[in-house]
């Protein structure tokens, strides 16, 4: 599966609308084949959230959103989950849940970080590597993806970043993520 990243300013918005309806479809498709719903409308597509979705509850308290874990050496790869003291997390997809990636954001200033890298499992096998430079140049520093990366529940999630910069501190890589699940599952805001 070839995957790229494609900077969102050169992506017309009706683009930027099928790749997320793809991404939706993706998620719903894969929960019916694994028989966790009877029909594509037994499902909602919802965005993740950072701290409710990823964040153990024990570490999440004064976390607000997107944040790596500190970068501390140039040319080293970081976890894009962390805890509220800066510590990698590996998250595991619930077993009614599938989650899908389909866009990346750098929203701090300086373009901290270069390649985004998915991995499965506890092996950390790699499973897609977008280069996050190609999105620096231009008025937005983000985009999408070409193909959606799926995880299924109960797969080991780990996302890095390569850090450019080494300021000693997270940054903000903010992930377009989709929780798929079967209609009527609540998410508790907190």
């Amino acid at each position: 599966m070839d995957t790229y990243i494609i900077q969102t300013d050169e992506l017309a918005l009706a683009e930027q609308v099928r790749l997320r309806a793809g991404a939706e479809q993706r998620g719903k498709q894969l929960l019916l084949d694994k028989k966790l719903i009877n029909s594509l409308g037994d499902a909602i597509c919802r965005d993740a959230d950072y701290v409710n979705d990823f964040v153990p509850a024990a570490t999440r308290v004064g976390l607000a959103g997107w944040l790596t874990v500190p970068l501390a050496a140039v040319g080293t790869a970081y976890s894009v989950f962390a805890n509220n003291v800066g510590v990698a997390l590996v998250p595991i997809v619930p077993n009614r849940q599938v989650w899908v990636f389909y866009k990346a954001s750098v929203l701090t200033a300086g373009d901290p970080v270069t390649m985004l890298a998915f991995f499965m499992g506890v092996a950390a096998i790699p499973i897609a590597l977008f280069d996050l430079e190609n999105t620096q140049a231009k008025l937005s520093a983000d985009g999408y993806f070409s193909t959606p990366i799926v995880y299924e529940p109960q797969d080991s999630v780990a996302i890095t970043v390569r850090a450019r910069l080494a300021p000693g501190v997270g940054v903000r890589v903010k992930l377009g993520a989709l929780i798929c699940e079967p209609s009527g599952n609540t998410l508790a805001i907190k």
